[in-house]
């Protein structure tokens, strides 16, 4: 076989060099592809490349799209108010509850207040008579804790001259109590008031009376005077007018004081400190 034949033959190895008549041949490469076919397809290559990085740019655009996709940012700012839309209604339903409780403590403000504009007038006054003046002025709220605590102040006066202790608890029951040389005279308006009140318990105790029972409370409707009518006898002020006042159901418990003190010619002194006097107090 000549040169040029074998330069021909498609069976010759790669990478061989020959020269024939016209100079060396050219190199063949990749199962007898010559170098310039290889520009060629690297040539081509490079436009199927680049056609694929034309593809690449479209998938972006492609993922551009999603990213700047409208409606789901639209969804999401409508979340958004959907959410704020929910505040708004949970902080109304928060006003609207803070509202009702407020208007609610009004009411209680209210009732409360009515509780107070029902409660009556309380206090523990002494008066004192020397020659024949009279004075009058309150006692320590712990006068009214019991007959021992009452006495106790009334005879730490010292007085010479004639003391007399008033009492009146929610201007529901009142009581006369008189220290004497060796003992006391008492004086209550109302014997169930001792069922719920320790004063009123210890001066039927120093009158040798017992406690009503709830029953026995509970069938009258009448006043139940019990005490000594004649305490104040030697002042001028005998057992029926006493008993005449304490069995007078229409008067308050202050204003049956106030006619006592009345009777003893002090009824203005006792009626001012009554009006000085707050509902409730003791």
């Amino acid at each position: 076989m000549s040169t040029r034949d074998r330069t021909r033959d498609p069976l010759f190895s790669a990478g061989d060099e020959t020269e024939g008549p016209d100079g060396p041949a050219a190199t063949r490469d990749d199962g007898g592809r010559a170098a310039g076919d290889d520009d060629d397809l690297i040539r081509d290559d490079a436009d199927y490349d680049d056609g694929d990085d034309d593809d690449y740019v479209d998938d972006a655009d492609y993922d551009d799209g999603d990213d700047d996709d409208a409606d789901d940012d639209d969804y999401d700012d409508g979340d958004d108010d959907d959410d704020a839309e929910d505040d708004d209604d949970d902080g109304d339903d928060a006003d609207g509850d803070a509202a009702d409780d407020d208007d609610a403590d009004a009411e209680d403000d209210d009732y409360d207040d009515d509780d107070d504009d029902d409660a009556g007038v309380t206090f523990a006054a002494v008066a004192v008579r020397q020659d024949t003046a009279w004075t009058v002025r309150t006692l320590r709220d712990r006068a009214l804790r019991g007959l021992d605590d009452l006495l106790a102040d009334l005879r730490s006066l010292r007085s010479e001259g004639v003391v007399l202790g008033f009492v009146c608890v929610d201007d529901d029951w009142c009581a006369l109590v008189r220290p004497v040389p060796g003992g006391v005279r008492v004086l209550l308006s109302d014997a169930t008031a001792a069922l719920d009140d320790d004063l009123a318990a210890d001066i039927l105790d120093e009158l040798d009376v017992d406690v009503p029972s709830e029953e026995e409370a509970d069938e009258t409707d009448e006043p139940w005077p019990e005490g000594e009518f004649d305490m104040l006898e030697d002042l001028g002020v005998g057992e029926q007018i006493l008993s005449v006042i304490f069995d007078d159901e229409d008067l308050y418990a202050s204003d049956q004081l106030i006619r006592v003190a009345e009777e003893l010619g002090l009824g203005d002194e006792l009626s001012d400190l009554v009006d000085g006097c707050d509902p409730g107090d003791a």
